[in-house]
Parts: C-alpha cells; structure tokens; sequence
C-alpha cells in the first residue's frame, strides 16, 4: 500500500461534477478543442492546392471545361472555417450514433423518409452531412511541420495526451492500492506507426497503452502510449522467497484496468461507432472513450456523495451528447488558445509566411512609419494605371535578397468573381508563387526591384531609438541603400510616365477612330443630300 489515507475524486473535479458536460470540459479542457479546431483549419490549408489538383484532374477526366482556378475559387467559396464548437457537435453526433445505431450505413442518420419501422435520419437537425464530413476529413490534432513529429511516433495525437496526462492526475486523489496494466486502442490500420500485436487481447492489433487506474473504481490515473522498445541495462536481482501475499493481494486488485476497458470498449464505444480511414483519428476517438469513462466514474461519486440514486452508463452518455450539441462559440471563450500562424501557401507556415517590414522612417519629431510598398497581386488585378494598394507585408521565401515580394494580408473582392482569397493566397496558391501569374489587366508587368526609397538620414531601425550608424561602414552601407531607393524611384516614376503616356495614347486613338467615325458620316449625308436635292431638281423640271 502507498498510505491508507483518504482516496477518490478531489474537490477540483466534484466542483464540476453537478453538469457532465462541464465534467467533460474538466478532462477534456475548452483550450484543448480551441487548439484542434486551429489545427484542423491548419491542415486544410497546407493540403489545399494538393486538394484542388485532384479535384481538377477528375473534372478535366470528365470532360468538364474548367479551370485550376475556377476550381479553387469553387472550393474556397464552399468551405468554411472549422470552430471548436463545429467539432464538438461532431462528438455529440458521433454519441448518438454510439447509443443508436443505424446498423446499415453512417448516412442512414442524414436519411430524409423513413423505411418500415425504421425512423427518417435526425443528425440533419444539428449539421449537415457535407459539413460533418468535411469537419472529420480534416480533424487534426498538430502540426506536422513541426520538427518533433520526425521523431515521436505519438505525434499525431501528442496534444491530446499531454492534455490527458494533466487532468486525469488532476481529478483524482492517489488511493493505497494501483492497478497497472496493458490496454488496447483498437486500430488495424498498416498505417498505424504504433500499431502492436497482443494475442491474449479482445482486440488484438492497435495503439497499446500502459494504464495506471485505481484497482477500486476503475479510474485511470495515468496513461502512456507504448511508441518502440527502449534498451536498458539488467537490472535483475537474485531470487527471493514466494511471498504469497502479495500474489493473494495482486490477484485481488489487478482488475482495475479490466474494468476501465470493459466500460470503454465493451459497453459503449465512441471509437467502435464509427470507421476512419486515418488511424490518428481512431486512436483519438479511443482517448476521448477514456475521458468519458473518467468522467462517468467521477459523476456516479458525486452522485453517491449527494445521497441520489448512482446514474446507469446510458443515462451519463445521453445527457452529455445533449449537452454537446448545445455548445456555442460564447460557451468556449473563457479559454483561449495560441492563434494559429498563417499559413498563406500549401507548402507548410516553414516555407512561405508574411513578414512585416522591419525598419521605420521617421516622418517628423516623434514621428515615425513603416514604409509600404505596392502589392504584386494588386499590381497584376489593378483596372486603371496609377492604382495603388499598399501593404508592409512581403513574403521572406519569395524573395531574393532585398528584391522583396510585397502582398496584401487583406481580402480584395475586385480582383476576381466572388473572391474570398487574400492576395498572398493568390500569388501562392492559385498562381503557385508567381509562377503562373496571369498578364497585368492595364500597364505592363511587375517588376521585382529592391528596396523603396528611404528618407536620406531618417533610417530607424526596428529595436532602436532612431539615432544615426555610429559606424563608418554602417554609413556608407547606408548612403548606398538611400542611392538605390533613389534610383528605385526613379525607375517606379518612369514606369508610371510610361504607363501614363501609353494611357493617353490609347485615349487619343480612340478620339481619332471617333472623329473619323464622325467624318464618314459628315460625308455620307452630304452625299444623301446632294442626291436628294438632285432628284427634285429633276422633277421639278418635268
């Protein structure tokens, strides 16, 4: 035994224990779902273009005329951003599904006529099929450009189980006696990277996971997911006498992890409701199993503490997926979770990102700006010369060197039909960073120049106080930078003569085409009126 001390939920869970769903918030935290559904919105964006090649390629396969970028404007305008709340009623359906189950197919739910005494589909009410097929496609728990997910086989769901390991500790005083063992998340993916194979199991191939649960109630104080054999050094002690005590008490109180897992598989089973074709999200739905499972053995305590008759499984699950599917945004705000970066193009935020200038130019006496620069995409979409739209964003991987590539982080609805891209979106996933850009509408095409012009003096750099290089070469580095900016502009103010001289030449050849136009009708009613008037002079000498 540990200590023969008091043992069971701490006053931190049983202050939550009155509602099931804040029950389940406790174990399952709002920052958690807040941080899955920036996720799951960042691995839609980073699969985007790979999503619209295929999508294009099977309607170029069917004959259809259209192009990659009605596909993507298509695609953009039909999808929408993933909230937490939206996967949460996801989980609240997928309960449902759990405690009445169409046995024929998933979409049953959605089914709009009843058939014999089988009732018409109900999920309708909540969310739609494309909607919830659209939420679990792109369910995601990390990211995968991070550089521990080369390394940790655990990786895809590694937020879920940190999230875990801290409350499951956090809801339960350690009790005298453990039990420890083996568990199984079922999933017979090859895909699987933590995909074991145990023969004495029910369920003999998926995620295996060591349990530390109380050998009394069946509650799981700790988790571990098994990831690879580690070596370590034999640390074998001689033999011993049978102490057949402590086999009495280890048959006596190994069943605690049994238990657990009767409840979450055997019973009621979220992960077994329903078949993903992605591994990481059955090994998920397997961990939500065992908050619930906790949740439940927490809320059967209270009930006992309070005097009222213990709650049966069922009777838990209905009213938490009722509450579930209640959930707003205003019920998930008091928790916040790290914003997601942006990520502007299908290669991964590593790749390609936005980044804002980083020098000042002082305007005045405590006085200072960011410079802005014209944007690229702008430039291309603009329907008249010397439109401008300036932004301080540029994007680090298209450029080269001080040759800067400047972008909107903004929405222009101007420069296509139903828009809903910014232009940095633009420029790197519909036309794939520039490469395929379309010609400019009006002038000629971009150029890609170096840095604007700076006020000669008035440089500030971004963590300084504003005062001048103190170093020679930081002087003449300078000066020489202030030369380019000149010459910059001079180059811009000659792009726009140039433009604005091809404008008026555009202009005065449409003036002369129209008073051509106007003479040829001068002429051609003047020789109606000649052949008129000779017509009557003939008959009026007849």
């Amino acid at each position: 035994m540990l200590y023969s001390g008091d043992y069971g939920p701490t006053d931190e869970v049983l202050d939550k224990a009155e509602s099931s769903l804040e029950l389940f918030f406790f174990f399952m935290p709002r920052r958690l779902w807040l941080k899955i559904a920036c996720e799951s919105n960042r691995y839609y964006d980073q699969h985007l273009n790979e999503r619209v090649d295929r999508m294009y390629e099977k309607k170029v396969a069917q004959d259809a005329d259209v192009t990659r970028d009605s596909v993507l404007l298509a695609e953009m305008k039909q999808h929408k951003n993933i909230k937490a709340k939206d996967v949460l009623h996801c989980i609240g359906l997928l309960i449902a599904r759990m405690l009445c189950p169409h046995k024929h197919c998933f979409a049953d739910h959605w089914a709009k006529e009843g058939v014999g005494a089988v009732p018409k589909g109900t999920f309708g009410r909540y969310m739609s099929k494309a909607r919830f097929g659209r939420i679990m496609q792109n369910l995601h728990f990390t990211d995968n450009t991070d550089a521990k997910a080369e390394t940790d086989r655990a990786w895809k769901v590694r937020s879920v189980v940190d999230a875990l390991q801290e409350t499951f500790a956090r809801g339960y005083n350690v009790l005298p006696v453990l039990a420890f063992d083996e568990a199984m998340i079922p999933s017979r993916s090859r895909n699987n990277v933590t995909r074991q194979f145990m023969k004495d199991n029910p369920h003999k191939w998926g995620t295996k996971v060591f349990m530390t649960c109380c050998a009394d109630t069946a509650y799981c104080l700790r988790l571990e997911m098994y990831c690879g054999t580690e070596q370590h050094a034999d640390e074998l002690g001689g033999a011993s006498p049978t102490e057949f005590s402590a086999i009495r008490d280890y048959h006596g109180w190994m069943g605690g992890v049994d238990i657990h897992d009767q409840l979450r598989l055997q019973r009621y089973s979220l992960q077994q409701s329903v078949r993903c074709r992605k591994f990481y999200k059955t090994v998920f739905l397997g961990l939500v199993d065992m908050a619930m499972v906790n949740a439940f053995i927490v809320y059967r305590e209270y009930k006992k503490q309070q005097g009222e008759p213990a709650p049966d499984h069922a009777e838990f699950l209905q009213e938490l997926q009722a509450q579930l599917l209640q959930v707003t945004s205003a019920d998930l705000i008091d928790e916040s979770p790290q914003p997601a970066p942006s990520n502007p193009s299908g290669q991964g935020p590593s790749r390609h990102k936005l980044v804002e200038f980083p020098e000042w130019v002082q305007i005045r006496e405590g006085v200072r700006k960011r410079p802005q620069h014209q944007c690229k995409v702008c430039s291309i979409r603009k329907k008249k010369v010397g439109e401008r739209r300036a932004t301080r964003f540029y994007c680090e991987t298209c450029s080269e060197g001080n040759r800067r590539v400047y972008l909107c982080d903004r929405i222009r609805p101007e420069h296509y039909p139903d828009n809903r891209l910014k232009c940095h979106q633009i420029w790197h996933d519909m036309w794939k960073n520039g490469e395929e850009r379309p010609p400019p509408r009006v002038g000629r095409d971009i150029q890609m120049r170096a840095l604007g012009k700076k006020r000669r003096g008035s440089r500030v750099q971004d963590a300084g106080s504003g005062e001048a290089p103190e170093h020679e070469d930081e002087a003449k580095q300078a000066e020489q930078e202030d030369e380019e900016a000149e010459q910059e502009e001079e180059a811009e103010q000659e792009d726009e003569k140039e433009d604005e001289d091809a404008e008026q030449q555009q202009e005065e050849s449409e003036h002369k085409e129209e008073d051509e136009e106007e003479e040829v009708d001068d002429t051609a009613e003047l020789e109606e009126g000649v052949a008129a008037a000779g017509a009557l002079t003939e008959e009026t000498e007849e």
